[in-house]
Parts: C-alpha cells; structure tokens; sequence
C-alpha cells in the first residue's frame, strides 16, 4: 500500500518494467536496489532488498560458555592457559575469546564446519590485540578437501580491529576446517 503526505492510504499497482525480486539473483550477500513506478504516479519507486550471508561457524563470538565446538591447542598439543572468555574487549555481543601472556604464544583456535552444502564459502574473522613484534606470524586459515588457504593478518593494538577474509573457499564433500593461528 501507499502512503500519501496527507496520511491517506491507499493500494496500488506496481507497473511497468520492473524486474520481479523472483528472477534476480541473490546468491551473494550485498545491497540490491530494484525501481519500478506505481499506477497513477509519475515518481520512480524502489525497493532495497539487503541479502546478509548466514553465519554457519557454531558458537563464533564465543558467547556460549561452552566451547567444545572450537579446538584450542598450542603448538605442543596442550590446552592454552592463556585463553579466556572475556567481557572487557568484545567486537559484538557480550563476550569474546581472550589471549594474553608475558611469555610468548604459539596456538591455534579452529572448528571443523561438517555436513555442509557443496559450494563457495567465504570466512573472516574480527581481531584485535597489542603487544605485536615485526617476525610474530598471525593467520586466518581454513582446510578444504582441495588443500588450505591462509590470509595474514597484523595487531594494531588494543580495540583496532583488523578483519581478515578468505574468499572463493571451494567445499566438495561438506567439510570445512576454519581457524587462527598464532605465533606471538
């Protein structure tokens, strides 16, 4: 229905060469503008149609208090005692997962994404932190059936986020293994 400026209301047609949100393509996430005019009117009109990917990583901002989902290991195979769930630097949401130590840190956080559909999927990740040296290696990484890729990513301190992005990632057989990995 319209609304005129005097409040009236009113249902009208939608005409013309407008191009039926059925017969586009909203296969990538994005910003989709479609115009079209209504009976009666003179004006353009348009419609927005926002397309937001769907998160299928489990417990990702680390919300939930257990996070058996998410493999946690230093480079030795043993548990990090120096991660933590955190409220005091959180991106979104309430909670997130916290590094810190005065030694240094070498670990991973990965999830293997199980049972998913064959296709295209892109992964990215929020992080921010200090303390970082020149030769310390930090990466975004994800295992796929055809091999790993890997995206460097830098810390520029306290609440600076950086946001590294793995796209093009091809699954085959439904298995995907995401992680960080950090050399600190």
């Amino acid at each position: 229905s319209v609304e005129y400026n005097n409040g009236q209301l009113a249902d009208l047609e939608v005409v013309g060469e407008l191009e039926s949100p059925e017969s586009l393509s909203f296969e990538m996430p994005g910003e989709y503008r479609i115009e079209g005019r209504v009976e009666d009117l003179d004006n353009k009109i348009y419609a927005t149609i926002n397309v937001v990917s769907q998160n299928l990583v489990n417990n990702p901002g680390f919300e939930e208090v257990d996070l058996s989902m998410w493999t946690m290991l230093t480079d030795t195979n043993e548990e990090p005692g120096f991660l933590s769930r955190a409220q005091s630097d959180t991106k979104s949401g309430e909670w997130a997962l916290h590094f810190w130590d005065d030694q240094r840190m070498n670990f991973t956080v990965e999830q293997r994404l199980t049972d998913l559909e064959p296709g295209v999927y892109e992964i990215r990740a929020h992080i921010q932190g200090g303390d970082h040296q020149d030769d310390d290696q930090l990466a975004l990484y994800a295992f796929t059936s055809e091999g790993e890729q890997t995206e460097p990513f830098s810390l520029s301190g306290w609440m600076n986020w950086s946001q590294p992005v793995i796209t093009e990632l091809e699954v085959l057989d439904g298995t995907l293994t995401i992680g960080l990995r950090f050399d600190i």
